[in-house]
């Protein structure tokens, strides 16, 4: 619709908080995507401390079918990084590669001061650390364990997937990974009581190999296909399923491939004075095969069928985004909830 009353449309927009999308042939202020993508990851990278609080929404729909979900799960991600050459262990450094020399663009974490809490409709599971201390919280038993580093408290696996589960959704596809961005929009989102103007980009990212899915067979990602849709929602249920956090219809066995061969499509919010994503929306075109795990089954494993095509959809909605500003240190610091019991740790020496 062209716009013949600016004015009215400024003032509507201002009493609704409304998007506001370029018009058809109207162009957008000069600004790069591409560029405003990177000045993220840079500023990312030269985080110090942060305190990340949103929800995530996955929801998937069959061709034709109704939409159902996968998984709700809201997220407090909060780190204060020490310098690198100080204190007990290494804070982990953004911009590393991973074995195959791909660029990883991620943001800076310390195990060592941390606190990492995920809850769901059915629980909570809390990791805080701290103080030389650790400690790891789960609702599902009301238990809790004590130790000193992370790997006190859990398996080495364990402990990488529950930081990954929190530092993936703060991931942006690295450059070469981004087939096509460009600015569609422009929202003031409300962020704790302060209203943030953001750029609303729209990103398309690169395909992966084509896999080839076979029924009851899962096949693992790459390392590259990893770093082409390092935020794809398909991987992030797999680190969802780890832990218990997806629904019933969850728990089949998921592959990024479609016919015809699709990346996922990405679109963020970007605050554009502290240059951190906001929200977001992850649209991902995947074959899911039903019976592809088991499924709660006391014996027997469950004959799988054909791959079906779903659509999933992930957002990712944001309450509080504070970056490099002060941090209680009550956030690194673990106080047992009321009836909860501590189990002795076998594994500290």
């Amino acid at each position: 619709m062209v716009n013949t009353k600016p004015w009215l449309l400024g003032l509507m927009l201002a009493l609704t908080g409304a998007a506001l999308a370029f018009p058809a042939g109207q162009e957008p202020e000069r600004r790069d995507a591409q560029a405003i993508l990177q000045q993220v990851r840079q500023a990312n990278e030269k985080l110090t401390a942060y305190r990340f609080e949103h929800r995530i929404r996955i929801d998937q729909a069959p061709v034709g079918g109704a939409q159902e979900n996968v998984a709700d799960v809201a997220l407090t991600t909060v780190t204060q990084v020490r310098p690198a050459s100080g204190g007990r262990g290494q804070a982990r450094e953004a911009g590393s590669a991973d074995p195959a020399g791909n660029p990883l663009t991620s943001v800076p974490f310390d195990a060592a001061r941390c606190r990492l809490e995920s809850v769901i409709d059915r629980g909570r599971l809390l990791l805080v650390s701290g103080d030389g201390s650790t400690a790891v919280f789960s609702s599902a038993n009301m238990e809790y364990m004590k130790g000193e580093t992370l790997a006190d408290v859990t398996r080495s696996v364990a402990g990488s997937m529950l930081i990954g589960l929190h530092l993936v959704p703060l991931v942006l596809p690295a450059e070469q990974a981004v087939q096509d961005a460009r600015i569609i929009g422009e929202e003031t989102l409300t962020i704790e009581n302060e209203r943030r103007a953001c750029d609303i980009i729209d990103i398309t990212v690169k395909p992966g190999p084509a896999y080839a899915p076979s029924p009851g067979k899962f096949t693992m990602p790459t390392l590259a296909d990893m770093q082409v849709s390092v935020a794809g929602a398909v991987s992030y249920i797999g680190v969802l399923q780890t832990f218990g956090f997806v629904n019933p219809q969850g728990l089949d066995t998921y592959n990024p491939t479609s016919a015809p061969r699709t990346g996922p499509h990405l679109t963020v919010w970007v605050d554009r004075e502290r240059l951190i994503v906001v929200r977001r929306r992850l649209v991902e075109t995947a074959a899911r095969i039903k019976g592809g795990r088991l499924q709660g089954k006391p014996t027997g494993v469950q004959q799988p069928r054909e791959p079906e095509e779903v659509q999933i959809e992930l957002t990712d909605v944001y309450s509080v985004a504070m970056t490099n500003g002060p941090l209680p240190d009550t956030l690194f610091r673990f106080e047992p909830p009321p009836g909860a019991k501590e189990i002795p740790n076998i594994r500290k020496k």
